[in-house]
């Protein structure tokens, strides 16, 4: 693909995808009230499938020949011959100017390595400022006590997980949230039996093992080399805040059908207990760490329906 190709899929790419970031961004409520949660966070695929679309074109074959456009005649330059005939002569470049010109490089390589050298910077920043956090979390954690270590059996068992994560019990009360895609790491907050009753640790543990078991981190991933290649919309990096309040919902949905729906109010207490307990958490989880309560959303006495 030619730089001017790559110039023209980056420009027409972003301006579809922001459209519809923009008409799920409208949708994605009244679409899960009327298709359900799990239907409203696959909406969210369809900015990455337009991503990985080749470039959609008309064939030839279909524009009528008066809408084509057409070459016009370059002049030619007359040289007369000896016996009076005239014939064309092309015009030449210089070598010279012929040799500056092919290797000095165009604009639009230049904006393309500017584009990617920025994406790549920003995707390792945060690659790296999250195995900092995890590093931090394995560091201000210990292990689980022996009845804590049993209760998370119980819940690995009712997700469906062929291994047990790594679960550690933090030193403050970060959590509960899993972070880790190649190895994930569940992080308890240190008063979880004080604060929690069996039920709902059991619910909290379901949770975060259900983000496992549904592959949540690895979209975590993905959203982030998404939104690293698309480092200058504002929109993209917005959007990806509600992506993620979307699959917290989801991951919901799924934990109330797993242990049965007439749990769904014992669930959603703690949903709103976890988001009271973590409103003094000075440290907030990266963007590869998902907790119970979504960052950007807050549980109020109307979600306890």
């Amino acid at each position: 693909m030619s730089a001017e190709l790559f110039q023209n899929w980056v420009m027409e790419t972003g301006i579809m995808v922001s459209v519809l970031i923009l008409i799920i961004l409208l949708i994605r409520r009244p679409f899960a009230r009327a298709f359900g949660a799990n239907a409203a966070y696959a909406l969210w695929s369809l900015p990455l499938i337009r991503l990985v679309l080749p470039g959609l074109s008309v064939p030839e074959n279909w524009v009528p020949s008066a809408f084509k456009p057409q070459m016009a005649d370059a002049p030619e330059a007359i040289s007369p011959s000896l016996d009076g005939a005239a014939f064309p002569v092309l015009p030449q470049a210089s070598g010279a100017v012929e040799a500056a010109a092919m290797n000095m490089p165009s604009m639009g390589v230049i904006l393309i390595g500017i584009w990617l050298s920025v994406a790549g910077v920003w995707l390792i920043y945060q690659l790296i400022q999250q195995a900092s956090f995890k590093s931090t979390l394995i560091a201000q954690s210990v292990v689980p006590t022996d009845e804590t270590a049993a209760e998370i059996n119980l819940a690995a068992r009712q997700v469906g997980l062929k291994r047990n994560p790594d679960v550690r019990i933090s030193s403050g009360n970060l959590g509960p949230l899993v972070t880790g895609v190649f190895s994930p790491l569940v992080i308890l907050p240190q008063d979880f039996k004080l604060k929690f009753n069996p039920e709902q640790r059991h619910f909290a543990l379901v949770h975060e093992l259900a983000h496992i078991k549904r592959y949540d981190l690895w979209v975590a991933l993905l959203t982030l080399c998404f939104r690293a290649f698309n480092w200058p919309n504002p929109l993209v990096h917005y959007a990806s805040h509600k992506l993620r309040s979307d699959q917290e919902a989801a991951c919901d949905a799924y934990v109330v059908k797993l242990t049965g729906g007439q749990t769904a109010h014992s669930y959603a207490e703690t949903l709103v207990k976890a988001a009271k307990e973590r409103s003094g958490t000075a440290q907030r989880p990266k963007h590869l760490a998902l907790s119970l309560i979504p960052l950007d959303e807050k549980i109020s006495k109307g979600d306890e329906k």
